[in-house]
């Protein structure tokens, strides 16, 4: 269920007099209208896992859940993993149920929260190819911006070839604000394909490992 399926049933509820009904939707209403839309997606399990199974969902839409809070659990052939939340926020939209089967970056639950992650480049990267492909610019610099230190190379190659604007340019501006090899080795990997991007950020390598 959608949150626009749970503000129209709330919306029927309300106008046959349920006052509970009213003030919750109400409250939705409001946290809605206010919040980022972050999306939660199934991130890489192992170099060899695809997809992954849905075991159970903890959460319904409407419910307002905190920063690390288990939502989802994932079962492979391998291992168990919760998915938790990256931010306290509200569950807007519960797109899979258990038993299905997803592959990897395929969206399990969107949350509305006050602000972006701090430390969860999945859902950071996630929240900037939405807010890209709904023509937020500004919120999806911003995103990639903070998903840029937390990333693995690998996650920021994979953004690159999922065609996800702007990681090559974050990943730069991360790198010359803050240096180190950690921060240029991942600008010179998201930036492949762009050889002036990837000029700067070898020549800073080489400097780092001849100092």
């Amino acid at each position: 269920m959608s949150l626009d399926d749970e503000l129209r049933r709330l919306e029927r509820a309300a106008a046959q007099g349920d006052p509970e009904a009213a003030a919750r939707l109400e409250e939705l209403r409001r946290r809605a209208g206010r919040l980022i839309p972050v999306p939660l997606v199934i991130p890489p399990l192992g170099a060899t896992v695809e997809e992954a199974e849905v075991g159970e969902v903890e959460v319904q839409v409407g419910a307002h859940v905190h920063k690390g809070q288990p939502l989802v659990v994932l079962e492979t052939d391998k291992v168990s993993v919760e998915l938790v939340a990256p931010a306290d926020g509200v569950v807007t939209a519960v797109s899979a149920g258990a038993g299905e089967r997803l592959r990897i970056g395929a969206e399990v639950v969107q949350l509305a929260c006050a602000d972006l992650p701090d430390d969860d480049p999945w859902a950071l990267l996630a929240v900037a190819r939405a807010a890209q492909a709904s023509g937020h610019a500004e919120l999806a610099l911003r995103a990639l911006d903070r998903a840029v230190p937390a990333a693995s190379c690998g996650a920021l190659y994979r953004e690159r070839d999922a065609g996800v604007e702007g990681v090559a340019r974050a990943a730069l501006r991360g790198a010359r604000a803050a240096g180190g090899a950690g921060r240029w080795r991942a600008a010179l990997e998201a930036a492949r394909g762009d050889e002036a991007l990837r000029a700067e950020a070898a020549a800073r390598l080489a400097a780092l490992d001849a100092g």
